[in-house]
């Protein structure tokens, strides 16, 4: 991403899984505290904003 001039990368983690938001941190990315809902059928899943400056 970085040869092709992104300055930042962006993923969207369900709030509720943790183990892949440790995973995220670990590779330096930062939840910048905005979340986003998603309704799936009668499902409504949290996520949240992760960011990585390259």
């Amino acid at each position: 991403m970085k040869s092709q001039s992104f300055q930042a990368s962006t993923l969207w983690v369900l709030a509720d899984n943790q183990r892949t938001r440790r995973f995220d941190e670990r590779a330096d990315h930062q939840a910048d505290g905005t979340p986003q809902d998603d309704a799936y059928d009668e499902i409504t899943l949290t996520e949240l904003h992760y960011q990585r400056v390259l």
